[in-house]
């Protein structure tokens, strides 16, 4: 039996200051990815959003509060992002 390493590149971005922030984070346990997103994105800022790809497709997250710290977030597919190389 063999198992499979898959470890997720995540790059947070924050575009509220200038020069823009960002700050790159590897996970190696899928069961972490949700967990460490939304911890980057309460820590990055409102301004904040996170791209990492899970190898077939590339995703976008956003916070989902207005107020405050976010409990969840928004994730959308996307077919390309300006810091995608970042992440490959």
């Amino acid at each position: 039996r063999r198992i499979i390493s898959v470890t997720f590149k995540i790059l947070a971005i924050n575009t509220g200051v200038d020069p823009i922030q960002t700050q790159k984070v590897e996970v190696l346990q899928p069961t972490k990815l949700p967990e460490t997103i939304l911890n980057l994105l309460n820590n990055m800022g409102k301004s904040s959003h996170v791209i990492y790809s899970d190898g077939t497709t590339m995703w976008t997250c956003h916070h989902m509060a207005v107020r405050g710290s976010s409990s969840g977030y928004h994730r959308t597919p996307i077919k390309y992002h300006a810091f995608a190389a970042e992440i490959q």
